[in-house]
């Protein structure tokens, strides 16, 4: 599955054949970055992923057995060719829409999905996308403002990405931890993905911190609707979890567990970091070690058996440059010890 359509149907073929495969129990990390280089090798890839995210999202809140089943296949490439074209043609009659969806709500779905495309003519090729790539390095804490009006703050040792169209603003944070300050646009949602957990906001201060197993959404102002896929047992039912999130608010989704319940946090520390301070209200060890990492020039590491590491829970606030006097606070609180016998990584281990 390699770069190289360059037409809209086959960019969505594509994208959609990564999003089923990611989602598949069975992928690797193979399979991730794989699917990586394919965002990063056009913009126009990572638009149709965004498009692919979306539309399934939006159809996991219907009734599977409202849709015909053939619909629900993607690849077929022909099917989805000629659906996109009869609706924007005005070609498909109301017998004919039947066929295709028999529930009203999915056709509504489908044509805001296929509005916000921005659809070409037949044979054209789609019009990239402005992609623009924002990175922080280790230690490091950048600014930007985006071409809304917004402003993002990067933390040490983030990414993100920023598309827009004439109907959406995205940013995707692959990395690290970030702050928005967002412009006000009531025609454009402003919608932040990071891995599997979607955020949209019109216009209010919120960060988002990703880690390898977690992702947090805090408000400073405004609201915060988030979005991530719904687990029972650890396995994904296909729908999704809601939240709406307003001023010092916070929530917590993890690959293991899913969107966890909503708890408080003061606004002055949502993104504190920008002022080099890390403050921590009942935060499971992996997460502070996930951003002490940005700062640390050598990695931290956690070797503690089982779950114990999600049951160290840190409270209070810390110099966000001062990283071996976090870890010697952990000393003190927690029976682990730090294991610098390699130079080249800083291990956790439980004490003896």
């Amino acid at each position: 599955m390699e770069p190289g359509p360059e037409n809209l149907i086959e960019l969505l073929e594509v994208a959609h054949d990564w999003r089923a495969r990611l989602d598949s129990p069975d992928a690797t990390p193979a399979d991730r970055a794989q699917c990586q280089r394919w965002l990063e090798a056009d913009p126009r890839h990572a638009l149709a992923y965004h498009q692919a995210e979306s539309f399934w999202a939006d159809l996991g809140t219907l009734d599977p057995t409202a849709l015909d089943a053939d619909l629900l296949l993607p690849t077929r490439r022909e099917r989805l060719a000629d659906l996109i074209d009869g609706l924007r043609a005005g070609l498909w009659s109301p017998a004919r829409i039947g066929l295709a969806v028999t529930g009203m709500a999915a056709l509504v779905v489908l044509t805001v999905w296929m509005n916000d495309l921005r659809l070409p003519h037949a044979g054209e090729v789609p019009r990239a996308v402005d992609a623009i790539r924002y990175t922080s390095p280790s230690g490091l804490t950048r600014e930007f403002a985006l071409d809304d009006g917004s402003l993002v703050t990067l933390a040490p040792g983030s990414e993100l990405r920023w598309l827009t169209t004439n109907r959406t603003r995205t940013a995707t944070l692959t990395a690290g931890a970030v702050l928005f300050d967002v412009a006000v646009d009531g025609n454009r949602p402003f919608t932040v993905h990071a891995g599997e957990l979607r955020a949209v906001a019109l216009g209010t201060t919120f960060a988002v911190n990703r880690s390898p197993d977690r992702t947090r959404v805090a408000v400073a102002e405004g609201n915060v609707e988030v979005s991530y896929p719904t687990l029972v047992a650890g396995r994904r039912t296909g729908g999704a979890s809601r939240v709406a999130l307003s001023l010092g608010q916070q929530v917590t989704a993890t690959a293991a567990a899913g969107l966890q319940p909503v708890e408080p946090i003061s606004a002055a520390a949502v993104g504190a970091w920008k002022d080099g301070r890390l403050v921590y209200s009942r935060t499971p060890l992996p997460a502070l070690v996930a951003d002490m990492n940005r700062y640390s020039d050598t990695p931290i590491v956690i070797d503690l058996d089982g779950g114990v590491a999600e049951q160290f829970l840190v409270r209070g606030a810390f110099d966000a440059g001062d990283v071996d006097g976090m870890l010697q606070t952990l000393l003190e609180i927690y029976p682990i010890v730090v294991d610098r016998s390699d130079p080249a990584v800083i291990v956790l281990r439980s004490r003896p």
